[in-house]
């Protein structure tokens, strides 16, 4: 939503759950943009005061661009997004024990777990491999 952006000592953060995050001037240059441009389709979603609007509005009125359409329209223009979100996730998913990452993003704790699964380092073949020195 609009208010998730805030300026602040000439930088811009999103806020992601209780943490604002930093963003590259590029990045914040482009979310401006949007900002600026975002409409509803729908007619009460233009009725929405401007902070309670989303800056990826959906089709229907009060409801964001669901994470599929977005991906969709981006890949259009050449961006795919599914490698970035998956080294991203493998990234989170080293660093995090799976309750933790489930709440943080939302997902189910199954593909959490399954996720924290990929990246888990399996450490008995390279102590069987060192066992033959």
């Amino acid at each position: 939503m609009h208010q998730d952006i805030q300026v602040r000592e000439g930088n811009a953060y999103i806020q992601v759950g209780r943490h604002p995050l930093l963003l590259p001037p590029a990045l914040a240059r482009l979310l401006n943009e949007q900002m600026e441009k975002a409409t509803s389709r729908s007619l009460v979603g233009r009725l929405t005061p401007r902070a309670a609007s989303w800056i990826f509005p959906g089709a229907l009125a009060g409801r964001p661009i669901d994470g599929p359409k977005l991906s969709g329209r981006l890949l259009r223009h050449g961006i795919d997004v599914r490698a970035s979100r998956n080294t991203a996730l493998m990234a989170l998913a080293s660093d995090l024990p799976a309750p933790i990452l489930s709440e943080m993003l939302g997902i189910h704790i199954n593909t959490a777990v399954e996720w924290v699964g990929h990246v888990k380092r399996d450490w008995a073949a390279y102590l069987a491999a060192r066992g033959g020195e």
